[in-house]
């Protein structure tokens, strides 16, 4: 079950929505909402993942939540009690879009579109929980624990990898992508932070580490790789998430949040992308939707903690 649901992450993420016919998407969804299709009399309840086109009209119901995205990239938030026309929610948003959020938009709802059901469910919780990791961990010889590719603007990056025998030391070793030998350490703990400085690396260029115990090389973990970002690839990123932030518009919310942690996880920028997943749980820890995204980018960048 765990191996089907992550082939379907994979399948889901090479295969964006093709075309944008809707007004906006649900993201998030506490409480009871409902909608009426395209003039239809009969509501139904929504659902996360949803489209929600121009003669749609939504009702919010008491006590309940819905966190939509535009196909332009801008988010809304609809807390208060009341009945909302489609219509009416986009003529208040500019019509503005940039390159960038309407093809991160795709992204996220080619996903969720096709999982709505899965991340809606509460009962599937048990695919990403604590114990079925542990399981995992216990079929392996050394299991990685951080991300096992991340690119990197901080200067220093944590190695993390599971503890094999109660006593004993790692050997850790990293590679350039030559396979030429850059550092080798016999360690004690079962983490270690590198240093590009330190170490002389080369920016922007993939290194490669692995872990075996000192007294058994053949006992060994799986291969990661991480990558620093030179200068001018960091000043690339800091433009585009300017201009979103200036195209999504307005204060900050639990809504936009998830869009920045899905433009940062798509640059494989996987701690930015981690803090804008807990921001965004932080402002709406009630939203068990965003709980879902959550855990599945755990489960997808091997974050096992």
């Amino acid at each position: 079950m765990r191996l089907l649901f992550i082939l379907l992450f994979i399948v889901l993420l090479l295969n964006p929505l093709q075309a944008q016919n809707y007004d906006f998407c649900v993201l998030g969804k506490v409480g009871t909402a409902l909608v009426q299709l395209n003039g239809n009399k009969d509501w139904t309840e929504l659902k996360t993942g949803d489209q929600l086109k121009r003669n749609d009209i939504i009702s919010i119901k008491d006590n309940s939540y819905l966190g939509l995205v535009h196909s332009s990239g801008k988010t809304i938030e609809l807390r208060q009690s009341s009945q909302y026309k489609v219509s009416k929610l986009d003529d208040d948003l500019s019509e503005s879009t940039t390159s960038i959020l309407p093809n991160l938009i795709e992204v996220i709802f080619g996903k969720k579109s096709n999982i709505k059901d899965i991340l809606e469910s509460r009962r599937n919780k048990k695919v990403f929980s604590k114990g079925a990791i542990e399981r995992s961990i216990e079929n392996e010889q050394i299991t990685i624990l951080s991300p096992k590719k991340i690119i990197l603007i901080a200067d220093d990056v944590a190695l993390l990898w599971s503890k094999f025998t109660a006593e004993g030391k790692y050997e850790i070793k990293i590679t350039d992508r030559f396979n030429k030998l850059i550092f080798s350490r016999a360690v004690d703990d079962t983490t270690i932070s590198i240093n590009q400085k330190e170490l002389n690396l080369d920016r922007d260029q993939y290194y490669f580490w692995r872990v075996n115990l000192l007294s058994n090389p053949e006992i060994r973990s799986d291969e990661g790789c991480f990558l620093f970002l030179s200068d001018k690839r960091i000043a690339e990123i800091k433009k585009n998430i300017e201009q979103m932030k200036k195209e999504i518009g307005g204060k900050e919310t639990s809504v936009s949040k998830i869009l920045m942690a899905f433009y940062y996880e798509n640059n494989l920028l996987v701690n930015e992308a981690d803090k804008e997943f807990r921001e965004a749980l932080n402002m709406s820890p009630d939203v068990a939707d965003y709980i879902d995204l959550y855990d599945a980018f755990k489960m997808r960048m091997n974050i096992r903690r």
